[in-house]
């Protein structure tokens, strides 16, 4: 479970742009050999076939009408679910949560669910049939949801009713706590609080929204409203340079084209800073006259708070750049 948000900062203003939950369930894992998904079946050991092991699992879903188009896989290890049954999403919801305008119960989640038989290549001729479950949903917000995303889904436990395995009159019992997070700069009770950039000097912000930084030597970007409470050790901070969907518009959404770091097209790439704590970084002059960006620092939340719930937070935070000679 998580709950992700994007601020953008434009002359010391911090806006809400968006945000989503997310809430993802899974119960059981396959394991298969690289590039080793076929439409049909193979055997072992063809010479020179790069996936010696043959196609020892197949896959299917719940819809007739969306079939796997690569139902057949080299599988090398293979765990069913354990706890909750798949083909059941009417089964899944959100039974408890902190007191906040969130409605509950909470249902509506959309089955993934898959069932795999394995081993085809059984010496023995039997095969397994074993489930796995895969519910989620997603609750997105826009600009002027801010208020909507911070009353309803606030810090705190979220319990959730899942259908049990093999005993259909019976249910498991999952609960996720989500912790508090670093947010955008805003003013409370006469006093800022939050994430906010420090590195830009009013005289530097042209009348179009966009921050001019020079490109012929190295620029510092710095920033603030970091503490222990908001921020936790095992968050990652990272950093990334992006296009703009519209390079004229400064509140334009970030596309997926990197600009910084991209030595390799093969994977997206990004800089981890050395601790969460980090609020400062020195790139070098590497960037074009007329290069429009928009900087994006993201704190990425793992938090393992029970035996199989994850807290999976993410802050985005953003200032759309130009450089110039």
């Amino acid at each position: 479970m998580g709950v992700d948000k994007y601020y953008r900062e434009i002359r010391n203003v911090s806006s809400f742009r968006r945000g989503n939950v997310f809430i993802y369930m899974s119960d059981g894992i396959f394991v298969f050999q690289e590039g080793c998904a076929r439409p049909a079946f193979w055997p072992a050991n063809i010479p020179l076939d790069p996936c010696p092991l043959g196609a020892t699992g197949f896959l299917t879903n719940g819809d007739i009408d969306s079939p796997i188009a690569n139902p057949y896989y080299s599988i090398i290890s293979i765990f069913g679910a354990a706890a909750v049954a798949p083909y059941r999403a009417e089964g899944m919801f959100l039974r408890v949560a902190p007191a906040s305008r969130l409605e509950r119960p909470l249902g509506g989640f959309i089955d993934f669910g898959r069932v795999a038989f394995y081993n085809l290549l059984s010496r023995t001729g039997d095969i397994r049939q074993i489930p796995l479950t895969y519910y989620e949903q997603d609750f997105d917000y826009d600009e002027t949801q801010k208020k909507k995303i911070e009353e309803e889904w606030v810090p705190g436990v979220y319990s959730f009713s899942l259908p049990a395995v093999n005993f259909p009159d019976r249910s498991s019992n999952i609960s996720n706590t989500i912790f508090p997070m670093i947010e955008g700069r805003e003013k409370i009770k006469n006093r800022f609080t939050g994430f906010h950039f420090t590195f830009d000097d009013p005289a530097n912000w042209r009348a179009d929204g966009f921050y001019q930084i020079k490109t012929r030597r190295p620029f510092t970007v710095r920033w603030a409203g970091v503490t222990t409470t908001n921020v936790i050790r095992s968050d990652k901070l990272y950093f990334v340079m992006r296009k703009l969907e519209d390079p004229s518009n400064p509140l334009s959404p970030a596309s997926n084209d990197v600009i910084f770091p991209n030595f390799s097209d093969d994977v997206e790439q990004r800089i981890l800073l050395q601790n969460p704590y980090t609020t400062s970084i020195t790139l070098p002059p590497l960037f074009p006259a007329g290069t429009k960006a928009v900087i994006r620092l993201r704190y990425s939340r793992l938090i393992q708070n029970t035996g199989a719930a994850y807290d999976l937070s993410d802050r985005y935070f953003e200032i759309p750049v130009v450089f110039v000679n």
